[in-house]
This record gives structure tokens, C-alpha cells and sequence, in this order.
């Protein structure tokens, strides 16, 4: 049946509130050994980084010497990451859709469903990664083109933007089920996804809009929270002035950002905090949202407007 956008958002939204306490068991595991290995592995790297800017490195002997004790800290947290996100999909994916709820106060389970899952997660991700290179072929073209005239480069620049932004969105839509198509059918559920969502994609781009704009509303509003002290001050020091001003107003932005991953600053540790709950919330609410539409769109009956 068709997804009628409100109704979604709002079963969506009850869900939550409904079953807050089976969603607390399905993530609350998962998504606190994700903070740890956030923790323990991402700050370092972090401050290395960002340090680059403060002090920049006189060649990349000397960068490749700052980095490559923490080069290895990015690509584990990545792994684990996503190994937990997998799972907290799944598990929500499963108690909206079959009922299913963990057995025990807690969710850590890998099988057959979660590799298909992270297997449809790796083509989304060729995917977009095919989309990049167009975009870098289709830039270099563009440059050709300009040596003609500001004119047709400008407007070929513009053209080129809106497709590409088009089909980017045609694509996340297209495939924003893959998670619950993969588990009701069994399998990587790409061309399900894609076959499911082709008659109702305008309702289900606005269902994804409302989340979206919540979303940025949200982010805005507390920027000024989660935006270490000094930061803007040090970039509005650079003003409209010189290059030299500006490459000094943010080597300033930089050495804030810096300062801001170390863990014994209280302030930044309740700002990280903060900033990860608000990254779970959302991550939470686009599992459960995933998973609303796709029984409102496959249930034949009435009772798809019903909380779960």
C-alpha cells in the first residue's frame, strides 16, 4: 500500500515512545561499546590531525612520523563501528517488523542476516564511491570547457550540480529500505528496495525531508553547545584580511580543536557526550523510520497505521 507520509512519521515517532524500553535493550549495549571505542581510540588521532594544521609538518617524512602511531586507531574504531551499528539496525529492524526482541537485557548477535546487511552496506557504498568518480571526471571536463569562456563553464558547472545532486537523492531514496527489505526477503535487499520504493518515491522523499530538516534544526540549535570555546572567536580573528591573517586565524582554530579531545577537560568530555547521544538518537530514529515504512508499505492491511 502507499506510505502516507504522516502517518509514517507519526507511528514512527509513537514507536519510540511506545517500546522506548525493548529499543533501550536492542541498543543500549551495542551503542555503549561504540562510545568506549570512541574513546579509547578516536582522540589521539583526532589531535594528531588537527595538529597538522597548528604546526604544519616540513614534509611528509615528518608527517607520516606524527601519524603513524595512531594510524591504526581510525580503521579499528571504523570496523567496530559499523559491526555495532549492523547490529543495532538489525535489531530494531527485527522488533518493528516480526515482533522479535532480544532474549536476553541485552543485544550482541552476528549471523547470517547481519552479513547480508553489511554486505548490501559495502555495494550502497561502491555505489556512491562510482558516483565520486563522475563527479571528479565530470570536474575535470568542466575545467576543459571553461578554457572556451566563463560563460558555458558556469552554466555546464550549474547543470552538472543538479543532476548529480538528483541522482545522489534518486539513489538514497531508492535505497533507503535496505535494511528491512534485506531481512523480510532473506537476502541482500538491494533490487528489493529498488523495486519496492519505484511507485512511491515522492511520499517516501518527503518522509526522509521531515526527519532531515528535525534533524538540522536540531544540530543548529545546539552548535553553540557542542563547538568547543574560542573556536569562532579564532576564525573571525582572521576577518577579511590578508592570507597570512587568515592562515593564522586558523592555525588558532585549529590548536582549539586540538584542545578539545583531551579527556581530562571535563567540558570536552560532556561536549562528546552530548554530541554521540545526539548521533545515536539519530541513528535509533532512522532504524526505526527504515523500518516503518517498510510495513506500512508491504502490509495489505488497515492495521499499518496502528503503533506496532
Amino acid at each position: 500500500m502507499k506510505l502516507k507520509v504522516f502517518t509514517a512519521v507519526g507511528t514512527t515517532l509513537a514507536f519510540l515512545v511506545q517500546h522506548g524500553l525493548d529499543v533501550l535493550r536492542v541498543i543500549w549495549l551495542p551503542a555503549l561499546l561504540q562510545l568506549a571505542g570512541y574513546l579509547l581510540l578516536m582522540p589521539a588521532y583526532i589531535s594528531a590531525v588537527t595538529m597538522l594544521g597548528v604546526d604544519p609538518p616540513a614534509d611528509a617524512a615528518e608527517t607520516w612520523a606524527r601519524l603513524a602511531p595512531v594510524i591504526v586507531q581510525p580503521f579499528l574504531f571504523f570496523v567496530i563501528s559499523v559491526a555495532l551499528t549492523v547490529m543495532m539496525f538489525n535489531g530494531l529492524t527485527r522488533l518493528i517488523i516480526s515482533g522479535e526482541k532480544p532474549r536476553a537485557p541485552f543485544l550482541l548477535r552476528w549471523g547470517a542476516d547481519e552479513w547480508r546487511v553489511l554486505g548490501g552496506w559495502v555495494l550502497l557504498f561502491l555505489i556512491f564511491l562510482a558516483l565520486e568518480v563522475a563527479i571528479v571526471v565530470t570536474g575535470f571536463l568542466i575545467r576543459g570547457i571553461m578554457a572556451l569562456g566563463p560563460g558555458p563553464g558556469v552554466i555546464l558547472s550549474v547543470i552538472a550540480f543538479i543532476v548529480i545532486l538528483v541522482i545522489g537523492v534518486w539513489i538514497c531514496v531508492r535505497l533507503s529500505l535496505l535494511v528491512p527489505a534485506t531481512l523480510a526477503a532473506g537476502k541482500i535487499g538491494l533490487g528489493v528496495s529498488w523495486e519496492r520504493t519505484e511507485d512511491d518515491f515522492w511520499n517516501l522523499l518527503g518522509f526522509w525531508l521531515i526527519f532531515t530538516v528535525a534533524a538540522l534544526v536540531i544540530q543548529l540549535s545546539l552548535i553553540g553547545f557542542l563547538t568547543p570555546p574560542g573556536y569562532f572567536e579564532a576564525i573571525q580573528s582572521g576577518g577579511f584580511g590578508s592570507p597570512e591573517a587568515m592562515r593564522d586565524a586558523m592555525r588558532k582554530a585549529n590548536e582549539v580543536m586540538a584542545k578539545s579531545y583531551d579527556l581530562s577537560d571535563s567540558g570536552n568530555v560532556i561536549r562528546m557526550l552530548v554530541g554521540y547521544l545526539i548521533s545515536m538518537v539519530g541513528a535509533v530514529v532512522t532504524a526505526i523510520a527504515g523500518a516503518v515504512a517498510w510495513r506500512m508499505m508491504t502490509d495489505t492491511t488497515e492495521k499499518s497505521a496502528d503503533v506496532f
